[in-house]
Formats: structure tokens, sequence, C-alpha cells
């Protein structure tokens, strides 16, 4: 995998080896401690700037390591092309190219790029490393996600999504719950533009993104644009919402549903979600592209009203049960208490109140009478 020259940090002094040696052990330059070669990416390679900490996971075109930046002392995810596709020139540099014009991209809801570039024979691309979960571990460790939540991820992406069209015709090309990240303050994040593209780029015959979000129009190759995304949110919104994907089966399977059958109805899955939700997504989930939302204005602006719909009718319900708490009984204006209980504030208290100061009255009458008699009778 490597190049005839290899960099790695001393196990010893943590300074940078680099060696053409590929023996099991080499002496450092700097401390003459004998340093053990690494013989596959893995803790204490160098790439350029960078040292390689350990590995995250895998994304589709490449791995990705955790990493330390020397120069600006900070942490970083380092992806690097996958060995098998860093051997093919026409892949590597499809993802330098694609890297780059990533990297050109500054918005809150897309992982910054900080650096792309070579060393060692490696295709490496740098991003800031952030902290959180995939919408992935999110679907699988809550029963269902509320609809505000989903709703307003939605918003993010499709924020992302317009922006990145808008700034550089890129498609993202694999929308999916493992390539959204939530941080740990609950900010929304898009990873992995390792497939992404420009219409008109179509020059593999390979399919284009992950067959559980793949819009009809990769499959078939024809009139691909960003609307080929909105079809893979609205899959990855369904699924967050019925923890069901939108088909399921062999690859083959699925990919003839896409293009032929209707996904159940959200709202036989999930009776409890708003019914307006469930057209927003299965108006994303339409086969022609046509029949989706045009552009991300259109988009966000029908995810805004839905949201601004379910908040409306729950202020509505909080007002009507508020209303329903008060009865009526003869002249009098029962509140229902939290326990059940009924109580009359007003009069009750007033009624209180005078028998309190009769009583206190009555009391300082008797003591008053019955001095004067003690007087008296001396």
């Amino acid at each position: 995998m490597f190049a005839s020259i290899l960099k790695f940090q001393c196990q010893n002094c943590l300074k940078v080896v680099a060696t053409d040696n590929m023996d099991r052990y080499v002496a450092c330059g700097h401390c003459d401690a004998a340093c053990q070669v690494p013989q596959q990416l893995q803790s204490g390679i160098v790439l350029d700037d960078f040292v390689i900490e350990k590995h995250l996971g895998d994304g589709s075109m490449g791995c990705v390591y955790l990493a330390h930046q020397y120069s600006l002392d900070r942490r970083v995810a380092l992806k690097v092309l996958k060995e098998e596709l860093n051997c093919d020139q026409t892949q590597r540099e499809h993802f330098l190219r694609e890297a780059r014009a990533v990297a050109a991209l500054k918005h809150p809801n897309i992982i910054q790029a900080y650096k792309v570039g070579q060393d060692c024979g490696i295709a490496f691309f740098a991003t800031e490393y952030v902290e959180g979960c995939t919408l992935t571990t999110l679907i699988e460790t809550q029963e269902q996600l509320k609809t505000d939540r989903v709703l307003k991820i939605a918003l993010a992406i499709s924020d992302a999504l317009t922006y990145a069209w808008n700034h550089s015709r890129l498609i993202h090309h694999d929308i999916k719950p493992d390539n959204i990240m939530i941080l740990q303050n609950g900010e929304v994040k898009l990873m992995d533009f390792g497939l992404s593209s420009r219409p008109g780029d179509g020059d593999s015959d390979n399919l284009c993104g992950t067959p559980q979000y793949m819009a009809p129009e990769i499959i078939t190759k024809s009139g691909i644009d960003h609307r080929s995304d909105y079809y893979s949110l609205g899959a990855t919104l369904y699924e967050c919402l019925s923890g069901h994907k939108l088909f399921e089966g062999p690859t083959h399977t699925v990919l003839k549903a896409h293009l032929s059958e209707e996904p159940r109805a959200l709202h036989d899955l999930c009776p409890n979600v708003n019914k307006q939700v469930c057209q927003l997504i299965h108006k994303m989930l339409s086969k022609d592209p046509d029949d989706r939302q045009k552009h991300g204005a259109i988009l966000e602006q029908e995810i805004l009203q839905v949201l601004k719909h379910i908040h409306n009718k729950r202020k509505k319900k909080r007002n009507t049960t508020r209303k329903d708490l008060l009865q009526t009984d003869g002249n009098h204006t029962r509140i229902i208490t939290n326990r059940g209980k009924t109580q009359r504030p007003n009069k009750k208290k007033k009624n209180s109140s005078n028998n309190a100061i009769v009583l206190g009255v009555i009391t300082i009458a008797l003591l008053l009478l019955t001095g004067l008699v003690v007087v008296f009778t001396q």
C-alpha cells in the first residue's frame, strides 16, 4: 500500500521517522531506539501533517481514522482512500477532485474540510473531528424519534444540500442515517461526500449510493440532479419515524421496488404521526423527480410549515385542556386540580376568612366577659 518512503512516529521519542526499509524494525534517527515498522495503516503512521491515532470506521470510498495534526495541535478525522481504490489512478483523482470541491464548502451543517492531498502514495482528506453519534444510532436506541426532532434534522440536512447545490452544483449521492451526525450539543452535521458528483459526471458503470436510499433515476441513470438527494432524505426520514427501511430484502429486490413499488403508507405504520408530516415525506419519495420539491427553498419552506402546524396544534390542545379544567356548578366556578379534586378558590377562601374573623371576635368577647365576672366576684 505504501510508496517507497514510509513515515511513522517513533514509539520512544514520538518524533517522525522516515524510511525506505520495510523490515520489521529500523533505528530511529533521533534517539537510536529500535522502532517497529508498521505494515499497514495503524496507530503511529504519519501522512503529511497528521499522525494516525486509531481507526474510527469505514466510508463509501475510504477508511476514517482519528488523527492528530502537528502544525495546529488539533484532532482531526482523516479519511484515507481504500487500498483497492488507491491503486486505481482514476479513482484516486476522483477522490481528490471531489474532496477539494467539498473543502470549498463552508456550512454549519456540513463537516468542515481542512486539507486534501497525497503522501506515501496514499490519498487522504482531513476534516474536523466531532463527537456525537450517527442518526443510525439514534434510530436503534430510541423506540421512536419525536416528530419535531426528525423535522429539525431534516431542515438542517436540507439546508446543507441546498448550499452544496447552489455553491458547487454538488449532489451528495449517499444521504442515509449513517452519514448524518448528531453532536452532543444537538447540532446536525452531514458527512461523507465521497460519492458526490455533478450532473453529467456519470462516467462510471457502478451505481452511486446505498441501495435502500437510492432514487429511481440513480438506478436508471437518467435525470439525476439535486432532487435525487431529496428522495434519499425522504427514505431516511421514513426510517426515523417508522423504524423500518423504505424497502427491504436482497439488493436486486430493493432496486426493483424503488422503480416500481410504492412504499407502505407512513401513516399506516405510525398512526400517531401528523398526516402533514406523512404527506411531506411521501412527496419527497415520488418516483418522478418532477413530483418532488423543485428546489431546496421549497423543501425547507414545507418543513417549516409542517413544524408550525404541529406547534399550533399543540398550543391549541393545551389551551383546550386548560378550558376543560374549568367546570360550572350552579353559581360557582370549580377548578379541577391535578389530583382530580375540586376547589372554589374565590368564595371558599373569602368565606373562610370571614368565619375566622367572627370566631376571633367571639373569642375576645368571651375572654373580656370572663374577666369582668372575675372582677365583680372578687
